[in-house]
C-alpha cells in the first residue's frame, strides 16, 4: 500500500528527475566543449611540482616535420614535455601572450603524450591530427609555487599558433567541471524539492 509520503516523493522524482537529466546532458556538453582548448593545472603534490595537461589544438594543420629528443623546462614563454619524437608545427607562430612564471624550471619527468610551445612553434604527438585528445604531466621534483614563480589561485589564458589555439592555466586546486557542477546541482535542486514537499505535507 503505497503511503502519502511515498506519493509525494514519487511525485517530487516525476517532476525534478527530467531536470537532472537534462542539467547533466548540457554539462557534458559544456565540459566537451571546454576540453576543445588546452589546459595547464599547476599542483603541489606529495612535494612535487606537477603541470598536468589536457586538450586539442583544433588549428593544426598538418605537420611540418619531427624532431627528437628530452625537453623537459618551462619559462614564461616556452613549455616543453617531450621524451622522444615528436612533430613541429611552426606556421602561425607560436605562443601570444605569457603566464607570467618568474622563473624557470627544468629537469621535469615526463609522462603522458607529448606537447610544448616556445615563441617559435608548437609541438605534439609525432602522429597529431588536431582532433586527439593530448594528455600528459611535467613533474618537477622537490618543487613549489613559489619555484614556478607563481601564486596559488592565479590564472589566466594565452593563444599559440598566432592566436588560433586558446590555453587556459591555473595554479592551485582544479576548479570541477561543468558536468560535475551540474550533476552537484541537480542532486541539490533534487533535495530542496523533498524538502519544501515534506514542509508542505506536515503544515
Amino acid at each position: 500500500m503505497k503511503t502519502p509520503l511515498f506519493n509525494s516523493l514519487f511525485v517530487a522524482l516525476n517532476k525534478t528527475i527530467p531536470a537532472v537529466l537534462l542539467m547533466g546532458f548540457l554539462g557534458l556538453a559544456l565540459a566537451t566543449t571546454a576540453r576543445a582548448q588546452m589546459t595547464i593545472t599547476f599542483a603541489e603534490t606529495g612535494g612535487d611540482l606537477i603541470a598536468t595537461y589536457s586538450g586539442t589544438l583544433p588549428s593544426w594543420a598538418g605537420t611540418e616535420g619531427t624532431s627528437s629528443g628530452l625537453l623537459n623546462s618551462l619559462n614564461s614563454t616556452s613549455f616543453y614535455s617531450m621524451n622522444g619524437t615528436y612533430a613541429v608545427r611552426s606556421v602561425g607562430g607560436g605562443l601570444t601572450g605569457s603566464w607570467s612564471a618568474a622563473n624557470t624550471l627544468s629537469g621535469g619527468v615526463v609522462s603522458g603524450h607529448y606537447f610544448g610551445f616556445d615563441s617559435g612553434g608548437v609541438y605534439a604527438p609525432d602522429d597529431y591530427n588536431g582532433v586527439t585528445l593530448i594528455d600528459g604531466s611535467l613533474t618537477f621534483a622537490g618543487q613549489t609555487f613559489t619555484d614556478l614563480g607563481l601564486s596559488s589561485g592565479t590564472s589566466g589564458s594565452f593563444t599559440l599558433g598566432g592566436g588560433s589555439d586558446p590555453v587556459s592555466y591555473l595554479v592551485g586546486a582544479a576548479v570541477p567541471e561543468p558536468s560535475t557542477s551540474a550533476a552537484l546541482f541537480g542532486v541539490a535542486i533534487l533535495g530542496v524539492t523533498l524538502a519544501r514537499r515534506r514542509g508542505v505535507r506536515r503544515a
